[in-house]
């Protein structure tokens, strides 16, 4: 069976070293849009403990279900403003934000078609800012030859996966938080970000 996923929105750090260790990688085009999961949300840490950043999602009153690739944020919201300040707040006195800041704040001033397209564009300038390959191809659910990798987007559920300790902002208080949004790693890491992602091995679900 292959595995497929859908994209995250600035994905969990055991989402992304799944991901890069895939030999080719298939992303879904043909599920229904679910909620609470890392579609549209993300979290990092705040000086308050750990921050959830959801996109409001545009809903279409004459359908019961989305199809994920056409679900589109509620952009009268001004969610991308708030989301990168928030970003800013939590990252500033990181060691790798300013190194990292002028690529990624344009992209927060758009305002994305589809939450689909978002997602992959920021996985995508992200593995980019470190150096790291990303390349996949599309595919629509087949059960008979796919699988779905469900429970790296499922935001609810503790993962058993163990992960190294890395310096964070407010670690020194608040402790360790454990894979939380890539950005994480990325503002705190830096070009270090590839060595620690090689150390995850994603443990799957049992329903795996």
């Amino acid at each position: 069976m292959i595995p497929v996923i859908s994209p995250a929105y600035l994905p969990p750090i055991e989402y992304v070293a799944w991901l890069l260790q895939q030999e080719t990688l298939y992303f879904n085009t043909t599920d229904h849009f679910q909620k609470q999961t890392y579609r549209n949300r993300c979290e990092i840490l705040g000086a308050n403990g750990v921050l959830k950043l959801s996109i409001p999602i545009t809903h279409q009153a004459q359908k019961t279900h989305q199809n994920e690739i056409e679900v589109i944020p509620f952009n009268s919201v001004p969610w991308q403003k708030q989301h990168w300040k928030s970003l800013s707040i939590a990252y500033r006195s990181a060691p790798f934000f300013e190194f990292y800041e002028y690529d990624l704040k344009p992209l927060f001033e758009t305002q994305p078609h589809k939450l689909w397209d978002w997602n992959l564009l920021l996985i995508d300038k992200i593995l980019s800012l470190l150096n790291l390959p990303f390349s996949y191809e599309v595919v629509s659910f087949d059960p008979e030859q796919h699988k779905r990798m469900e429970y790296l987007l499922n935001a609810k559920v503790q993962r058993p996966t163990l992960f190294p300790s890395y310096r964070q902002v407010f670690s020194d208080r608040l402790g360790f938080q454990a894979n939380l949004s890539i950005v994480d790693l990325l503002f705190n890491l830096g070009p270090e970000s590839e060595a620690y992602l090689n150390k995850i091995v994603p443990i799957p679900s049992i329903e795996q």
